[in-house]
């Protein structure tokens, strides 16, 4: 399922902007912030605070990449 910034936005009562900036690792989230992001997306806090732009957009997409087994 595809999550649009736009829904978590609206969900957060934040911005789009601000929704991008994360996205795009312009900004970090507070804990708190991550928490809700993480709680509206079905993912964790980490991912929102230690994800890379690559590995949010995307488990947004629905496309999350997986990792290889050695």
């Amino acid at each position: 399922m595809k999550i649009t910034q736009q829904y978590i936005a609206d969900q957060a009562g934040v911005s789009v902007q601000f929704v991008n900036q994360v996205v795009s690792r312009k900004t970090l989230p507070s804990w708190k912030r991550a928490k809700q992001f993480a709680q509206i997306t079905g993912t964790k806090p980490e991912l929102w605070l230690d994800g890379t732009e690559e590995e949010i957009r995307a488990t947004l997409s629905g496309k999350q990449k997986r990792k290889k087994v050695a």
